[in-house]
């Protein structure tokens, strides 16, 4: 299992690599990742597939790979149930995700996340975060 964090190249396509981003499915607790990396360009074209971003790259990356491998605290520890996070991401989570849906059909009808169903949710993950941790 790689646990690189950085920006991985090859030939003239340079992309981001964030596993900290989906520690679940590396088998550990979810946590609040730091921000992506900023790309140097972005170009929007007339059609999607015409959308290309440039990010910078340090060549010696690989040279001093130790400072790209995330350390044990930031990988957390290993998830007994995969759904498991930490207390404070799943309200991050909300904030920075999209909790409103809209159908492209019938856009007059907007469904917005149940904030009843998202505080039952939180009760029941740190439940057992609890109990995993006695």
């Amino acid at each position: 299992m790689a646990f690189y964090s950085g920006k991985m190249k090859y030939m003239d396509v340079v992309e981001p690599y964030h596993p900290e981003r989906i520690l679940r499915q590396f088998g550990h607790v979810q946590s609040i990742p730091d921000p992506p990396y900023r790309p140097l360009e972005a170009h929007r074209g007339p059609f999607a597939n015409k959308y290309s971003v440039k990010y910078g790259f340090e060549h010696d990356n690989w040279e001093r790979w130790r400072n790209h491998v995330l350390a044990a605290e930031v990988r957390g520890e290993k998830a007994v149930f995969e759904f498991l996070a930490t207390p404070d991401y799943l309200p991050w989570f909300v904030k920075v995700s999209h909790p409103v849906i809209t159908n492209p059909v019938f856009e007059d009808r907007v469904m917005v996340a149940s904030t009843i169903a998202d505080n039952e949710i939180l009760e029941v993950l740190e439940w057992l975060y609890v109990l995993w941790h006695l």
